[in-house]
């Protein structure tokens, strides 16, 4: 702990070559960290595996977040990404934890909610624009995520305006920054 409070304290004072003295004691805390915590270096290959493995599974979402109003079908995104279904539906839930059509459902769930806070459109226009084929699937979906029907969810925020919604609890999370000056302050009462 001292060390990561002499790191910070002389990054904030800057003084003349402080970012040798921060590189510096960043080597001492990771050290110290690599005595205190079990570990293994890993070989490049498997390296190189799982950096391919995170780069298909960053590919994947960013392509299901872009189309979820679409028709989505596994077997697209198994010929966009070269691999059989039968492999895609395994790699899938083994790396996203549940099934595609989960997932894509549960996307399309969250794009539901905040249509029902924020706008006044009908459920078939969120439907539709959510990517549900219709008003039952989007109920279903929707009450199996969140436990209620998209109606009543919509009735309940509409009944207690001053509830706190999912953007508003992000912004009550948020942590406060500290100036230089402030943290430079608390560092030393630390010290």
């Amino acid at each position: 702990m001292a060390n990561l409070l002499v790191a910070s304290q002389a990054y904030f004072q800057e003084e003349e070559h402080f970012p040798l003295l921060c590189h510096g004691f960043s080597s001492i805390i990771m050290f110290d960290l690599m005595k205190l915590i079990p570990h293994k270096q890993m070989k490049e290959e498997t390296k190189n595996q799982l950096l391919l493995k995170l780069e298909r599974i960053k590919r994947i979402s960013d392509y299901i977040s872009k189309n979820y109003q679409q028709k989505l079908l596994l077997s697209d995104i198994a010929k966009k990404e070269a691999l059989s279904s039968t492999y895609l539906s395994h790699f899938f839930h083994e790396n996203f934890g549940v099934t595609f059509q989960e997932y894509l459902n549960l996307i399309r769930c969250e794009k539901a909610q905040y249509m029902l806070i924020h706008t006044e459109n009908t459920l078939l226009a969120i439907c539709e624009a959510c990517g549900f084929s219709d008003v039952r699937y989007l109920n279903s979906s929707f009450t199996r995520f969140y436990g209620i029907s998209p109606k009543l969810f919509r009735n309940q925020q509409q009944s207690c305006p001053n509830q706190i919604t999912v953007a508003e609890q992000e912004v009550i999370n948020k942590q406060y920054i500290f100036s230089k000056n402030q943290s430079l302050k608390k560092i030393n009462q630390l010290l």
